[in-house]
């Protein structure tokens, strides 16, 4: 990914780390943006252009979400003729506090606001940076103002420790609002958290073949572990889903699919399943790049928890339901080789 930024301006706030959910004290928010000198901007753009080349993941606005209250924000900030990130910014701070999960793992952190240009283009960075432990994050005031004293922001964003949590940077196309968004929380994943993508930013990623073969796949099992109900049906379906997966076709026509190998009562609730995911029911071109492994191996679960896995061909061809002395039973013809 090509990606340039520079950053004009920046505002920071600091957010409590919530604890079971709930928000253990109140977010301490800057009333004024600070002048900051060019070489602390200069690092923040570095540190977010490296966290979103690194990471990032281009998104669009989810209109499936009912709270676009960041997509609102970010637009409003983009559209205005001078730009003020003072009022919205402290929005956003007291979103991502009512919105984030409460976590052990988690300390109290940095949410910053920036007005930047991305490849150019006008746009919105929002960062979520560590808060070290022994750090005191003092305040001066700016006109009667309170700001969050900058040269505590600046040595925490040079430590070597300091990781940015979570990022993205926002832009219109043509009245669209795009974007990329990065999270270094989420180790060998690459999706950045859900809480974070979807309830704060009222995001989804962008809905290219990978992505939308991948949802497809996730809701696809769903509604075959949730909501179909004889075993029997189960295993037919699934297998028939991982056929769909790893068969030289190009692309997954979900109603054709659903029509070749599911009953007539399932078939219009499965493609009601997938509407309500987000996954859209015309075909699309097919890209299984992001799902890994679980094209080619099955992992099943009995009702009294036994797992049983090993790949795709070998389940079919050895895995079924059948009856045993009147009851549902799963044959497995195969013998045990280690214990």
């Amino acid at each position: 990914m090509n990606l340039t930024i520079s950053a004009r301006s920046l505002i920071a706030h600091q957010v409590p780390r919530p604890i079971g959910g709930a928000a253990t004290a109140e977010p301490l928010l800057s009333e004024a943006v600070p002048e900051l000198p060019t070489n602390t901007l200069a690092f923040f753009a570095r540190r977010l252009m490296r966290s979103i080349q690194d990471r990032g993941q281009a998104v669009e606005v989810d209109p499936r979400f009912e709270d676009p209250r960041l997509p609102a924000i970010i637009q409003e900030l983009l559209r205005a003729e001078e730009m003020d990130l003072v009022e919205p910014s402290q929005r956003a701070a007291r979103h991502l506090l009512e919105v984030q999960p409460g976590s052990p793992y988690e300390s109290e952190s940095l949410f910053v606001t920036a007005d930047v240009v991305a490849n150019g283009v006008s746009s919105i960075a929002l960062m979520k940076l560590e808060r070290e432990e022994g750090v005191h994050v003092h305040t001066r005031d700016i006109d009667g103002k309170r700001v969050l004293d900058v040269e505590v922001l600046e040595d925490l964003m040079l430590t070597d420790n300091t990781r940015v949590f979570k990022a993205g940077v926002f832009w219109l196309d043509q009245d669209v609002l795009k974007g990329y968004v990065s999270d270094d929380q989420q180790g060998a994943r690459d999706d950045p958290a859900r809480y974070f993508l979807q309830r704060f930013l009222g995001c989804r990623l962008e809905r290219s073949p990978s992505i939308v073969t991948r949802d497809f796949f996730q809701a696809a099992e769903d509604f075959i572990s949730e909501q179909v109900g004889d075993g029997e049906s189960k295993l037919r379906y699934y297998t028939a889903l991982q056929a769909e997966l790893s068969s030289n076709r190009t692309q997954i026509d979900p109603v054709q699919f659903a029509s070749d190998h599911m009953q007539q009562e399932d078939r219009a609730r499965f493609e009601e399943h997938l509407l309500g995911a987000g996954v859209p029911t015309a075909a699309f071109d097919k890209d299984i790049s992001k799902l890994g492994p679980r094209v080619s191996r099955s992992r099943l679960r009995t009702s009294a928890g036994i797992t049983i896995s090993g790949s795709a061909s070998e389940i079919e061809a050895r895995v079924e339901v059948a009856q045993y002395e009147g009851s549902p039973a799963v044959v497995v013809k195969d013998t045990v080789a280690k214990v």
